[in-house]
């Protein structure tokens, strides 16, 4: 099972199986200021997206 818990930090953290997947903060482009999310994965992979679904299956994705 895939868990996505809301730390008090109000970052995410991400699991598979009970296991840590990653952990996911919003950012915001120096650029453009937009906003977006940031996912690191346990093995040290990192990923941006536009939306917390994308990034955390890009996360998964990652996940070996």
């Amino acid at each position: 099972m895939v868990a996505l818990n809301k730390n008090p930090d109000q970052t995410y953290t991400l699991t598979y199986f009970g296991k840590d997947v990653g952990y996911i903060s919003r950012v915001r482009y120096l650029k453009t200021k937009e906003r977006a999310f940031r996912g690191v994965s346990v093995h040290g992979d990192i990923k941006y997206a536009s939306s917390l679904k994308t990034v955390s299956n890009l996360l998964l994705a990652a996940y070996h």
